[in-house]
């Protein structure tokens, strides 16, 4: 029988235009599935307030949804800020010194124990005093009451201190890794911001392997805008200027 040349180059044709019809319905599926997953059709009204634009500015490296126009790092500026709560009235205030350290890779350390501080400065040449950081809530004989703990690690490894509010952080820390040992709750501190409190912005240095915490709106700007040495994480807690 002669070749039906013709009929042979129509059904490869309409073969090969299912097959691009089921991998472009494949594409837009996978697409659609990924947008979602990293939440790229969400704008900043879907938000009810800034804070919560600016937590997922901060989850989401590059800011895919387009949260930040202006690029200085905050979301939604135009948004509502959360109302603002009381500060926690059952616990005392106190002071939190701080201190860096050269010879440590440029750690800082805080701490609220009056006698823990003047035993580094009177004795520990490793430690510069750099005064008073901040105000906190100081925990009482049942923890941080109505104010969130903020956990202390120390790693002898990389000599240096880490604080966290996050309680998962600090679950996993403890658990998995060796590197660091729990040394209590430093201080109490607000995870929202109350009357009367200040952010505490918190940084990390891959090339000196540390964070660095500030409550100095100043320095925290500085840092962003001048020092490629740190990276901005979040806001950490907040606490008493």
């Amino acid at each position: 029988m002669p070749r039906d040349d013709k009929g042979v180059l129509v059904r490869q044709f309409r073969r090969g235009m299912a097959v691009l019809v089921v991998a472009a319905i494949a594409f837009v599926t996978a697409s659609s599935v990924a947008s979602a997953a990293m939440g790229v059709d969400l704008n900043c009204s879907d938000f009810r307030y800034r804070q919560d634009a600016q937590d997922h500015l901060d989850a989401f490296a590059g800011d895919p949804d387009g949260l930040d126009r202006d690029g200085d790092g905050i979301a939604c500026e135009w948004l509502p800020s959360r109302p603002v709560s009381q500060p926690p009235s059952s616990l005392a205030v106190v002071p939190v010194w701080r201190f860096w350290s050269p010879g440590f890779n440029n750690a800082h350390f805080f701490t609220t124990n009056a006698a823990e501080s003047a035993h580094i400065r009177a004795g520990d040449p490793n430690w510069r005093y750099e005064g008073q950081a901040f105000a906190a809530y100081a925990p009482d004989g049942q923890g941080c009451d109505a104010a969130t703990a903020v956990y202390r690690f120390y790693s002898v490894r990389f000599q240096s201190h880490f604080f966290t509010a996050s309680q998962a952080e600090a679950d996993n820390i403890r658990l998995n890794d060796s590197n660091w040992a729990y040394e209590g709750i430093a201080y109490c501190a607000t995870t929202e911001k109350v009357v009367g409190s200040t952010a505490v912005y918190r940084f990390w240095s891959p090339g000196f392997g540390k964070h660095f915490f500030t409550a100095s709106a100043a320095e925290a700007a500085h840092l962003r805008a001048n020092d490629q040495n740190w990276n901005f994480e979040r806001i950490a807690y907040y606490v008493v200027p």
